[in-house]
């Protein structure tokens, strides 16, 4: 909650004016009854506007696109 959401829901907050109101994805999965134990995730992501964030110990990304276009934009 400290060390990894909430710098991210300040970085999203500091964007907001600019892309809207951002989500942050779940940062786990559930695995009470998966034999493997390994995290789903090792980063953290979040959206604002169309536009995708994430940090992890690889670094930053920041991605945009187009998601289910219609057929007269393709």
């Amino acid at each position: 909650e400290r060390d990894v959401r909430a710098p991210m829901l300040a970085l999203l907050a500091a964007c907001e004016p600019e892309f809207g109101p951002g989500k942050v994805f779940r940062p786990f999965r559930d695995v009470r009854f998966s034999k493997d134990k390994t995290p789903y995730k090792t980063h953290c992501g979040a959206t604002a506007g169309g536009f995708y964030v994430q940090v992890g110990s690889a670094g930053l990304m920041a991605a945009g696109g187009y998601y289910r276009m219609a057929p007269d934009q393709v």
